[in-house]
């Protein structure tokens, strides 16, 4: 037999497809008349229902309602310690039954409990700016800590180490401690985040990149595109000139590398250069 969170969950779902009366429910599961109309009055229910007649249904989706349902569901895709401790504060805004509408597919790895705690920790020491010693690739070392983030699904520590900007990824930091000595703030790191491509940057100087993209693929950096994108020509075929900005040729070969062969390196030559080479060690060994 069904628990009453299963039931509810279950009503829901018909309701939200289709009105129903009480007797129409209660055949549906298998239950008396009585017990459909105590479910209808539960806490979980009530906000959600509208009734019509002798007829119940679920209301149209709210905007509210769509926030808080696409919080949840981001939330999830971050692991199931993570949505526990977020679904805490969404219940107390929007009933626990998730909108059955929505589909998201968030590439993003899983955060456990530990990695929670970790992140909590580190976010109390940037707030007051305070050194941490942590143990990273072996090795224990002293960092400034500046921003936790999340690139391409991986979260990672953003901070300074000897006056370089460096990310650790979160996963591999072990034994975190909070030091008493605090640093001062030198750089803008969230200028640098919000310009970057990928996790792959610096606080080097930047340099212009040209990109020749071809019309097959021109439709997805004008949906959505890249930091620090300008277009610098729209030609009559359907193809893009553009010009980005980075501090790092990783931030650059990814993108070639995914969009190969409806993408061109016009600038700078040296980047350009070093891909081909890339590419003619690659086809040397398939051959070999």
């Amino acid at each position: 037999m069904a628990s009453k969170d299963e039931r509810i969950a279950k009503i829901y779902e018909i309701l939200s497809q289709n009105s129903q009366n009480i007797t129409e429910l209660a055949n549906k599961l298998n239950v008396s008349t009585k017990t459909i109309e105590r479910d209808l009055k539960s806490p979980l229910l009530l906000s959600e229902l509208q009734r019509k007649g002798q007829s119940w249904s679920i209301k149209p989706v709210s905007q509210n309602s769509f926030v808080i349902n696409m919080l949840k569901k981001l939330s999830l895709a971050l692991g199931l310690d993570f949505y526990k401790r977020a679904n805490k504060f969404l219940r107390a805004n929007s009933s626990y039954l998730s909108d059955l509408t929505l589909f998201t597919d968030i590439n993003s790895e899983k955060l456990e409990s530990r990695n929670i705690d970790d992140i909590l920790l580190l976010q109390s020491a940037i707030n007051q700016k305070l050194q941490v010693k942590l143990n990273y690739k072996d090795k224990f070392r002293t960092i400034n800590p500046l921003k936790i983030a999340l690139f391409d699904g991986f979260w990672y520590l953003v901070c300074q180490e000897d006056s370089i900007l460096k990310t650790f990824y979160l996963k591999e930091l072990e034994n975190i401690e909070l030091l008493n000595t605090h640093f001062k703030l030198c750089i803008d790191v969230s200028n640098v985040l919000s310009n970057a491509n990928s996790i792959w940057f610096s606080n080097a100087e930047s340099f212009s990149v040209k990109l020749l993209i071809n019309p097959q693929i021109a439709k997805y950096f004008i949906r959505k595109p890249l930091k620090t994108q300008r277009i610098i020509e729209k030609c009559k075929d359907g193809s893009l000139v553009i010009e980005i900005y980075a501090n790092d040729k990783m931030q650059v070969k990814p993108i070639i590398y995914e969009y190969l062969p409806h993408i061109t390196l016009l600038e700078p030559l040296w980047l350009a250069n070093d891909i081909k080479q890339e590419l003619q060690n690659y086809m040397q060994k398939l051959e070999t």
